[in-house]
Formats: C-alpha cells, sequence, structure tokens
C-alpha cells in the first residue's frame, strides 16, 4: 500500500472503531495507557477533511446521523440481550469449532469460538490486555478495527493482510442480520412512530460503516498469502497440543 492510501485506511479504521460498540469514547476505555485496547477510539460523527480523504480514495463515506438514532441502535441493536440485538461478534456468524471431537463442532451464534480464540492469541503476543466488558468477545468487530488499525500503522503488511482476511470475512452476514433487525424493528410495538423511525436510521448507519469497514478490509488483505502458506498465531487448543 502506498502511504497516502495506507493513512487513509488507518483513519478510516479508526473512524468505524467505535460505530459498533456502545458509549463514548471515555465509556469505551476501560484500561488507558499503552498495553490495552480501545484507546484509540473517537468519536462517531465523522469530520470533514476525513470524509474528503475517504472519498479521493474511492470509498464510500457514510452519512451521519442526529443523536436520537445512535442513541436508538445503541441501546436497541449493539446491547447484548436486547431482543432486537444484532452483536457485531465474530463468532457468532461463523462455525464455532473446527476442532474434531466437539460437541459444539459447527454450530453458530456462540461467543468464544475459535476466531475468538485465534485473536486472543494475536492479543496475548502483542501484550494487548483486552478490557473486562470485552472479555467474552475477544472478536468483537470495534476491537477487530483496532488491532488491523495496530497493523497498519506499524507497517506490519503480512500481518495486516492476514486478519483482514481471516476475521472481516462474516461482514456480508452480519450485514444480513442488522437487516432483518430492521425489518422487525419496523413493525415492532415496542416503539413509536418516531422511535422505529429513529431505529431505522441508525441501523442504516450501522450498516453503511460495515459496508465500509468491508472495503478498508478487501484492500488491506489483497495479496494476502493462502491459508496453508499463513503463519498465524496458534490457538489455545493447538499450542496445548504441541506441549
Amino acid at each position: 500500500m502506498v502511504d497516502e492510501e495506507n493513512d487513509t485506511i488507518l483513519i478510516g479504521l479508526l473512524a468505524c472503531a467505535p460505530v459498533f460498540t456502545t458509549g463514548s469514547a471515555d465509556d469505551v476505555t476501560e484500561a488507558e495507557g499503552e498495553g490495552s485496547c480501545c484507546n484509540e477510539l473517537e468519536t462517531v460523527r465523522l469530520p470533514e477533511d476525513v470524509r474528503r480523504s475517504l472519498a479521493a480514495c474511492g470509498l464510500a463515506v457514510p452519512d451521519p446521523v442526529d443523536d436520537a438514532a445512535r442513541r436508538m441502535v445503541e441501546r436497541e441493536v449493539l446491547t447484548p440481550g436486547m431482543p432486537l440485538a444484532a452483536m457485531p461478534v465474530e463468532s457468532l456468524y461463523k462455525p464455532w469449532t473446527s476442532l474434531p471431537g466437539s460437541q459444539f463442532g459447527g454450530a453458530r451464534g456462540m461467543y468464544l469460538g475459535d476466531a475468538a480464540r485465534h485473536v486472543q492469541a494475536l492479543y496475548d503476543a502483542l501484550q494487548v490486555e483486552v478490557p473486562e466488558r470485552f472479555a467474552a468477545m475477544p472478536d468483537h468487530l470495534t476491537l477487530l478495527c483496532e488491532l488491523l488499525a495496530l497493523y497498519v500503522e506499524a507497517g506490519n503488511e503480512e500481518a495486516a493482510r492476514l486478519l483482514a482476511r481471516d476475521h472481516f470475512d462474516w461482514l456480508d452476514a452480519y450485514d444480513a442480520a442488522l437487516g432483518e433487525r430492521a425489518d422487525q424493528a419496523a413493525s415492532a410495538s415496542a416503539f413509536d412512530e418516531e422511535g422505529r423511525a429513529a431505529l431505522a436510521r441508525g441501523i442504516g448507519q450501522v450498516r453503511a460503516y460495515a459496508a465500509l469497514l468491508g472495503e478498508l478490509a478487501q484492500r488491506i488483505g489483497q495479496g494476502a498469502p493462502m491459508p496453508d502458506e499463513a503463519k498465524t498465531a496458534p490457538t489455545r487448543e493447538e499450542r496445548k497440543e504441541a506441549k
């Protein structure tokens, strides 16, 4: 990646990161200082210079939404346990494990699957601490954005390409889940007309950022080696078997 595009991709990743979680940057950060995830988060609103940089690279620029829409989508869609929740966590959209003999095997919709264990191994190798609120979901999309940005900023192109290829290939499934929630919200009796409209706007923004993130990951992942050529961090199970 050329330097200018590299800088734009980094800016884009950091702009995407806070969109997929709840609260302000101060709320998200649970461990300040070096060696902790989520200490670079900014607000969801894109500054005009960032919008221009993304557009100049041919990237789709999400439209801003009002505070009411943002509050609705955070509370109803990005909070675990809510009826319309669609959590942006990789393990939920992939088979839980490929290891033989597991009773869960190809089951989906479960936390802490192979994807989470592999990402946790990457954090451990970097001595990066995952905030307590993300302990059950180290493969949360906000953290994945931060980790990918870390690799890009450090100039570690191989690690960035592998992460983009292996851990951002589920965004279409997440977009489909958001689309289902939008359909459900449109007729949900729990909200009045104003609330349904705000929720629709909020979900639309999250989907737009997911699409942008997919474009960024695709650009980063171009040229990544095939799986049998890739040198990735081992999962916890693989490390145990190696002992």
